[in-house]
């Protein structure tokens, strides 16, 4: 029996079982758990309610909770403790004081893996090894809950902005079997329709609506894990992509409707960001995953995510059949969200990548005081959609008898900014480039010249000369964290000089 570190007036339990388990450090993720059963059947034959593994492994001192620089020699050493209940309801872990082993659980860490195991009385050991395999497969992901369910089922829970989600993964009849459950039945539809969108076939269960079968394979299989990992992580994917808050503002002037989604503010910070999407695999998709994304999470700005639907193809939110309604729809939207949200024009900032960065510079010269941050915007907009092969784009901008040609589209561009020109609303302005996206670097001449007629505009160019940024799409690759970077300078009110 091995003492532990209690408070004198609590009695001491005894450590149930200990395993000595091989030094697997060098295998990766997809070391072989299956010396872990011994714990679980341990625990299914004993009154214990609840798990603690803890975990002492290279490194780590062998004594005390606080690491050290040597190194222990031994083994990993798991062990298996009984929880107590005190007088105040809390439930208390009883173990030795070994350094616990931290997963990522939900938005903050939580000691040792109790939380990975339900009720497992009746769970046999393929289920079990199943359970650990997918738990440590999928470790790298987020998760609310990681649980056994009544013996006989191994749940990751998690959720997208509000609706609660979990993969439901069992064995029953030679076959391992993966559903998607939406929790809230109300939320069926909305789910449903994200997974429409991104074309996913699924099977409903025959008895519960709020199930969808995402993957079966055989038990046997060799590769029975690796797809099932697979499935979830495109599932989760395709959900994040497109399982989308969105709402719809309806255009008084022209009746087209703009779909946009929100970031909230962090911290009371009163600047708003409007970021406008790239030319995605799906037109529905937006960068970043918008709202659901991690990468724009620390900017304390709130950030307002426009679509472009006008067409069904791109529009650039410019233009459609060679009019700019799509381009007034959303400039009087933007004019609308921050006059209704009480932001002032010179916190108002437009961004976006690629094809985004040309709405940003569209919708900005119709407004007033605003901010653009453009990441190789395309200045050219029909010799880039013809080089890249995008012409069912460039034939729904152009006019109906003009339909593909290059020059129209180049030239529709630069019609609107010198529309626009004597009422230049662009106060600031960063343009983000390389020497390798002609596409935009030939025309910036141009696009400076609209600052000059005004004494309080304001154009900033960083054109990279790095070998990284060798084509347009590598150019918004490599200069992708200096656009976050900048984003988040200006969430705190900043408008820097580069």
């Amino acid at each position: 029996m091995v003492p532990t570190s209690v408070h004198p007036r609590r009695r001491q339990l005894p450590e149930l079982c200990r395993i000595e388990a091989p030094d697997r450090s060098g295998e990766g993720s997809r070391a072989d758990h299956s010396w872990l059963l011994a714990v679980a059947e341990k625990v299914s034959q004993s009154w214990t309610r609840r798990l603690d593994l803890r975990h002492r492994g290279p490194g780590i001192a062998t004594s005390g909770s606080t690491p050290t620089g040597r190194s222990c020699q031994r083994p990993d050493t798991y062990r298996l403790a009984r929880t107590r209940v005190t007088r105040g309801g809390m439930n208390t872990k009883i173990s030795a004081t070994d350094t616990p082993r931290r997963i990522r659980l939900g938005s903050r860490e939580r000691t040792g893996i109790s939380q990975m195991w339900g009720d497992i009385r009746r769970a046999n050991n393929n289920l079990l090894r199943t359970h650990l395999a997918l738990t440590d497969r999928l470790a790298d992901m987020t998760w609310s809950k990681v649980q056994i369910w009544d013996s006989r089922t191994s749940v990751h829970q998690y959720s997208i902005g509000n609706v609660s989600l979990a993969y439901d993964t069992t064995q029953a009849d030679s076959l391992l079997t993966t559903h998607l459950v939406v929790r809230q039945i109300t939320d069926y539809p909305k789910v449903a329709n994200a997974l429409s969108k991104e074309g996913v076939v699924t099977t409903r269960h025959e008895r519960d609506d709020g199930r969808f079968r995402i993957h079966e394979v055989s038990v046997d299989a060799p590769d029975a894990l690796d797809t099932t990992e697979s499935a979830i992580r495109t599932n989760r994917k395709q959900l994040t992509q497109s399982l989308i808050n969105e709402t719809k503002w309806t255009d008084e002037t022209t009746g087209l409707n703009v779909v946009y989604s929100v970031k909230q503010e962090r911290g009371g910070c009163d600047e708003i960001i409007f970021l406008f999407t790239s030319i995605r695999g799906k037109q529905h998709w937006i960068d970043f995953d918008g709202a659901n994304g991690d990468s724009l999470s620390p900017n304390r700005a709130r950030i307002v995510f426009i679509q472009d639907d006008f067409g069904a193809q791109y529009t650039y939110n410019f233009a459609y059949e060679g009019k700019t309604h799509p381009a007034t729809a959303t400039t009087n939207f933007i004019r609308s969200y921050i006059d209704d949200h009480g932001y002032s024009p010179q916190k108002t900032t437009l961004a976006g990548m690629s094809k985004g960065g040309t709405s940003a510079i569209v919708a900005g010269a119709a407004l007033r005081q605003c901010t653009i941050v453009a990441l190789a915007p395309q200045l050219s907009v029909g010799s880039y959609l013809h080089t890249s092969g995008r012409h069912q784009i460039a034939k729904q901008m152009a006019p109906p008898e003009q339909h593909g040609r290059i020059r129209t589209v180049n030239n529709l561009l630069w019609d609107y900014l010198t529309d626009h020109s004597e009422h230049w609303g662009i106060e600031t302005a960063y343009i983000l480039t390389s020497e390798n996206d002609p596409h935009c670097t030939n025309d910036l001449w141009r696009l400076a010249s609209y600052f000059r007629g005004s004494s309080s505009s304001h154009i900033y160019t960083h054109t990279t000369s790095s070998s990284k940024a060798h084509s347009h799409f590598a150019t918004v690759q490599h200069l992708i964290p200096l656009f976050l970077s900048l984003l988040g300078v200006i969430s705190f009110g900043l408008r820097p000089s580069i």
